[in-house]
């Protein structure tokens, strides 16, 4: 869900839910966990961080429970994100979604 420009005020949020400081993050992860459970179709948010106008960021969720990505069971379960195959894995699965992670 597209929470950039008029994407916040459409919900009656604003600004302040990427613009908070970190005192007010977890209101906005209670905003967030409402949408989505609102939502069940949608895999996550897409917004401009509070640091960089200039960017958009995306915060992706999903039931591990209800839904295992091809890629992680092909792999044979959990992998440590920082970890090399983490990293390969991350970024084939962002390949898919035209994202990349930043430096």
């Amino acid at each position: 869900m597209d929470l950039t420009g008029t994407g916040a005020s459409r919900l009656n949020g604003g600004a302040w839910l990427s613009k908070c400081d970190p005192s007010g993050y977890l209101h906005t992860r209670r905003w967030v966990a409402a949408i989505l459970a609102a939502n069940p179709d949608v895999d996550g948010v897409q917004y401009r961080p509070r640091h960089e106008e200039n960017a958009l960021a995306w915060m992706l969720a999903d039931d591990p429970a209800a839904h295992t990505h091809p890629a992680v069971t092909a792999v044979g379960g959990v992998i440590a994100p920082e970890s090399a195959d983490g990293h390969y894995l991350l970024g084939a699965i962002l390949t898919a979604h035209n994202a990349a992670l930043g430096p």
